[in-house]
């Protein structure tokens, strides 16, 4: 379920068939094992609203579910008790709790993101384990987006797939691994590896970080290994290698060409866990005055805003059909999307890797910036987010809220998007400029969106810190059913006239239409947003 390799005493086991699932508030006796037979069976990914959607006159459903699941672990786990046991699983919207034999673990917040847990004290090896996982889709102040309606479904759900991950009591964070060069067009490329290292035993240990680089044709590019590192017991230590790839590969739309990382952690000179990535080799810088430029030649993106919402799937998106989304946008004639309006799925993320598609990502937000708890919660998001997609090469930008301004907020994720990512711009949306002017918000990211006010386009472009200043949302056409030829036709005539008007402004990177494909809303009384 992830790009990273399983390597020496790790093992990831799948845990995606077979739950029982109550469409109800279950009690503790449910959870510790207590499902009943007459409960429906399902499979992950699972969405409680995937009948209830696109009909009209039908109130998706927003409540308590829950999730039951017995297993056994396999027999051929590698031997020894000093080890990790992660429970973790892929993005899902909703609060709730963990469950693991009888025993209560933790609260849970899927944020789109996913959980990942240590329930290493929970687990039984050599008998049958149980899980239980009880969750809410309800609206909640503190919980992105943090709006009761917004223009989008709250999906309800294990919408992600689940696995159980044995690491060695020694292991590498893949969270935390990194591939950065801040020179790739030069003739002698450094990447820098870095990762963490966490030591979950009682006694420190002396480690050291061993990598290759895997070019796009198979062959290593670079190889290397680190000096002598302690881990205290108990503790994490960061390692980093330096590594020289001679005349480097870019990735570029045309040429999507990847590099492969692979850090293995070695313990008394002998491997004991490993892991890997993809990743690029490319500069994206935003001209201020000239627009985008990628590998230093200019990029106008040409785009499309999408969501995960599909009839008779809710969010739980099978990933041929992340994968045949992106095909499509490339068919196009297109190079850009916005995820609008929160992280989405690395599946999606992936393809637009190898099709050469850039990305505008986002955490959950619409017209729902604020401080406080909001904000809190907007940070932990934002951070989790970037350590899990900063490998991609086609993320250009870091998306810090939409239709809503906070000065304090977004000056404390500025500082963490680039303290996590210095190589990449952080923007936001905003759709009232005159707002935005009001908060003093404008200039705190490094590139401002703005949402089909293009007549304030040049007063966007003096007020954005950089003069940057990408259309982040353009030529809604909010009622455009398919096969009525005058709806359509209006909408392909306002298409026209935007387009036109942003070719006289050289200062704008490009745009996102809105949007890619029809999805579900219930936002004034609608069941769809007819604007794909």
């Amino acid at each position: 379920m992830t790009d990273m390799r399983d390597g020496g005493g790790r093992q990831t086991i799948p845990l995606n068939n077979g739950w029982r699932f109550r469409a109800e508030r279950a009690a503790t006796a449910w959870v510790k094992g207590g499902w009943r037979s007459d409960d429906p069976a399902v499979d992950l990914p699972h969405c409680w609203n995937d009948r209830d959607t696109f009909k009209v006159g039908v109130r998706y459903r927003q409540g308590p579910g829950a999730y039951g699941l017995r297993f056994v672990l396999p027999q051929d786990l590698p031997p020894g008790q000093d080890c990790v046991w992660q429970l973790r699983s892929e993005g899902f919207y909703g609060v709730g709790d963990l469950w693991m034999n009888g025993k209560r673990v933790t609260s849970i917040n899927g944020q789109y993101l996913g959980l990942r847990e240590d329930v290493s004290l929970h687990v039984h090896p050599d008998r049958e384990n149980m899980i239980g996982i009880r969750l809410t889709n309800v609206y909640r102040r503190y919980v992105l987006p943090g709006k009761r309606d917004p223009d989008f479904l709250l999906y309800g759900g294990l919408s992600g797939r689940v696995c159980l991950v044995r690491l060695p009591a020694v292991h590498l964070d893949e969270r935390s691994l990194r591939a950065a060069c801040e020179h790739p067009l030069a003739p002698r490329a450094v990447v820098r590896l870095s990762v963490e290292a966490a030591n979950a035993l009682a006694t420190a240990q002396s480690v050291r970080l061993r990598a290759a680089l895997v070019g796009p044709d198979g062959a290593v590019a670079a190889s290397g290994q680190s000096e002598p590192t302690t881990v205290a017991a108990r503790r994490s230590a960061a390692l980093s290698l330096d590594l020289s790839v001679e005349h480097p590969t870019v990735w570029d739309l045309e040429h999507p060409l990847l590099y492969r990382a692979e850090c293995e952690l070695l313990v008394d000179g002998h491997p004991l866990d490993a892991v890997a990535t993809p990743f690029g080799l490319r500069e994206a810088v935003f001209d201020g005055n000239r627009g985008f430029f990628l590998n230093g030649n200019p990029v106008r993106l040409c785009g499309v805003n999408r969501h995960e919402s599909v009839p008779g799937l809710g969010r739980a998106l099978p990933e041929d059909l992340h994968r045949r989304d992106v095909e499509q946008i490339r068919s196009m004639g297109l190079n850009f999307v916005r995820l609008s309006h929160y992280p989405q799925h690395p599946a999606f993320l992936d393809a637009c890797d190898r099709a050469g598609v850039l990305v505008y990502a986002e955490i959950a937000s619409w017209k729902s910036v604020r401080p406080g708890p909001w904000a809190r919660a907007a940070c932990r998001q934002l951070e989790d987010m970037i350590r899990r997609d900063r490998h991609h090469p086609s993320i250009i930008l870091w998306g810090l809220g939409n239709e809503s301004r906070s000065r304090w907020a977004f000056r404390r994720m500025v500082r963490i998007a680039h303290a996590l990512d210095p190589s990449r711009a952080t923007v936001y949306a905003e759709n009232h400029l005159h707002r935005g002017i009001r908060w003093r918000a404008l200039n705190l990211t490094d590139v401002l969106g703005v949402n089909y006010e293009l007549g304030i386009l040049d007063e966007a472009h003096a007020r954005s810190r950089s003069g940057a200043v990408v259309v982040s949302e353009i030529s809604n056409c909010a009622y455009t059913p398919r096969g009525d030829e005058a709806a359509e036709l209006k909408q392909i005539a306002a298409m026209e006239r935007d387009l036109d008007l942003l070719e006289q402004k050289p200062y704008v990177a490009g745009y996102a239409l809105w949007c890619y494909a029809d999805y579900a809303s219930q936002r004034k009384g609608r069941c769809r947003r007819q604007a794909g």
